[in-house]
């Protein structure tokens, strides 16, 4: 009798646990982004091995910005417009939970998942109408900044029990356990962004930039455990808004501009420095996300051809289309998961 229970238990846990792999599918190439549609609302998705999974419609207007998973679900962060202000969100395998509500304007640009625990970044303004850095960690909001100045947390990552945020509060930062450890200096002036960040063997890397104050032009810069790495002059504007190590290789995604005067955006990566274009400077494209698996290089962004948007991502170069480009799309984060 025991042996006959312990089968029939182990075929109702293998029928729950295909039928929820097969419900939301946990492996494969992952890309969230963002489409248009007839109603000139945005409609918040993401792609998974070039299939779309909607998590809303065009009733309203949402935005997906990052895409975690853990323990077979899938979580995505974001935000919706609610009359004059965004509301921060994210879904739980397309269910929606909202982090704020429509008093003021909060925008959610990141998660991590971890076990159970869910965080999500982001900012909200407070009643004197400024960003306030924060993030939330299963719905609690954590602040990162007073609300004096400016700030927003654009990328978050958890290593072991530390909780990681980058971004910026005037100048370029990042945040361990709610401490904060500038980048940058402060001169005033806003002038440095953090956009990404992860942690490889104890060190902490973050792509963003910083503006050459000679030339008044952004340069695309990562800094690892503080120490910036140029990967630009600064003579025309750049941005690295994606950061990924494998293998002690450092991935670096972004974009830069043609020239000085001709502003033709070029979405391209850099591995250990060295620069690698995604298109050609015929049409504005910008690289928005990378990862690696193996060896095969993973970058997402999009592509505008014409009057035409695609939301697209490239393996080893060679892009990949998202959308019909019937409206304006993007791709804002890439993951592979096995």
């Amino acid at each position: 009798m025991k042996s006959s229970f312990s089968i029939v238990a182990l075929c109702v846990f293998c029928s729950i646990s295909c039928y929820q792999d097969n419900l939301f599918p946990t492996t494969g190439i992952f890309v969230v982004g963002t489409d248009g549609s007839s109603l000139n609302n945005n409609i918040a998705k993401y792609w998974r091995d070039g299939a779309t999974i909607f998590l809303s419609d065009s009733s309203k207007s949402d935005a997906a910005t990052g895409i975690a998973i853990s323990n077979y679900s899938i979580y995505v962060s974001g935000y919706e417009w609610k009359g004059p202000y965004r509301i921060a969100k994210y879904w739980k395998n397309g269910i929606s939970s909202e982090l704020t509500d429509y008093s003021t304007d909060a925008v959610a640009s990141g998660i991590a998942a971890q076990g159970n625990d869910i965080y999500v970044c982001g900012y909200e303004k407070n009643v004197s109408n400024t960003s306030v850095a924060k993030y939330w960690k299963n719905g609690v909001p954590v602040s990162l900044t007073d609300g004096t100045k400016n700030a927003q947390a654009n990328s978050i990552v958890i290593s072991g029990a530390d909780v990681y945020v980058c971004g910026y509060e005037i100048n370029a930062k990042y945040w361990e356990n709610g401490n904060p450890i500038d980048l940058t200096n402060e001169n005033g002036y806003f002038n440095a962004v953090a956009n990404s960040i992860v942690v490889s063997n104890g060190d902490v890397y973050i792509a963003g930039y910083e503006v050459n104050l000679t030339t008044g032009r952004s340069v695309a810069t990562y800094w690892k455990n503080g120490l910036p790495v140029n990967l630009t002059s600064g003579t025309t504007d750049a941005v690295a808004n994606s950061i990924a190590v494998s293998g002690g290789n450092v991935f670096v995604a972004g974009f830069g501009y043609t020239g000085q005067f001709i502003n033709i955006s070029v979405a391209k990566y850099w591995k250990n420095g060295k620069e690698t274009n995604l298109t050609d400077g015929t049409n504005d494209a910008i690289a928005t996300s990378i990862t690696i698996s193996g060896n095969d290089i993973y970058v997402a962004g999009f592509e505008q051809i014409g009057t035409r948007q695609f939301a697209t991502y490239w393996k080893n170069g060679e892009p990949v289309r998202l959308n019909n480009g019937n409206y304006f799309a993007e791709a804002n984060q890439i993951l592979i998961a096995k």
